[in-house]
């Protein structure tokens, strides 16, 4: 599967999370059509297994989201869940920089800022 540079340490940020299954994914186009993602925009649609171990990962990435919002005041991350044969979840945001999209990747990744070792 072919992944967008910018989304890609999200992905594999979001992947190494136990009980989380990414299935696709958009760092957002310059030049879009209506069924593209405009640039400026990202998301990574994923399923949790249907255990604690899955509300856990939910847990994990509220706590991330959380986070980057103390941090840079003006996150625009959302996590919003949706009906596609089953129950999904997609992790959308807005960026100026793309650059901005693996700040966010960061806080997936450093569970000690999450408090989830505790």
């Amino acid at each position: 599967m072919n992944i967008d540079p910018f989304v890609e340490r999200l992905v594999d940020a979001l992947n190494e999370i136990e009980g989380v299954n990414t299935s696709s994914s958009c760092e957002g186009h310059e030049h879009h059509d209506e069924s593209q993602v405009p640039y400026g925009t990202f998301y990574v649609n994923f399923s949790v297994d249907y255990n604690k171990r899955g509300w856990k990962a939910l847990e994990y990435i509220v706590k991330a989201i959380q986070r980057h919002w103390d941090v840079t005041d003006n996150s625009t991350i959302a996590l919003v869940p949706w009906f596609d044969g089953g129950l999904e979840w997609e992790l959308r945001g807005e960026y100026e920089n793309k650059e901005e999209i693996n700040d966010f990747a960061s806080f997936i990744e450093n569970a000690d800022c999450l408090g989830v070792n505790d």
